[in-house]
């Protein structure tokens, strides 16, 4: 459910160092909202950075990143799943930098159906000439023992 942009206020020093800053429901351009998920995803736990989420109207591929690549490094693998899965009903396609991240979270959630199905984006898209997306590739099968000689 996206809403409004945001705007940042951080209400003194102390609200700095505590990582807690107050959010108000006003414009915020999308290239200053991915500097505020990556830092709150790398300084509190994740509900913060999925308010700031929650509410951007057309979240950008680069911003879809960050929140998938922040829930696969918190251990919420279904979470992003969902949101690649949500990144195609939006009509954008991943990039090289997305399907790492999703290739870790099929292999962590163990679902060699659904490794296959995202290799097959990857096929279709051409991406997996790519050394980063290939190497994901590879590695998922491998954690999930499906390699063939």
């Amino acid at each position: 459910m996206h809403g409004s942009p945001l705007s940042l206020q951080i209400d003194g020093p102390s609200e700095t160092n505590s990582s807690h800053a107050f959010l108000s429901w006003a414009p915020l351009e999308h290239r200053h909202l991915h500097k505020i998920m990556a830092f709150t995803t790398a300084t509190t736990n994740l509900s913060q950075t999925e308010r700031i989420f929650d509410h951007i109207e057309n979240p950008t591929l680069f911003i879809y990143n960050v929140m998938i690549k922040a829930y696969v490094k918190k251990g919420s693998y279904k979470k992003a799943i969902f949101l690649f899965d949500e990144l195609h009903v939006h009509g954008s396609w991943p990039d090289n930098y997305t399907y790492p991240f999703v290739f870790k979270a099929v292999e962590r959630l163990g679902e060699l159906d659904l490794g296959e199905r995202i290799h097959g984006f990857v096929i279709k898209s051409g991406l997996l000439f790519d050394s980063y997306v290939c190497n994901s590739v590879m590695d998922m099968y491998g954690g999930l023992r499906y390699v063939q000689s």
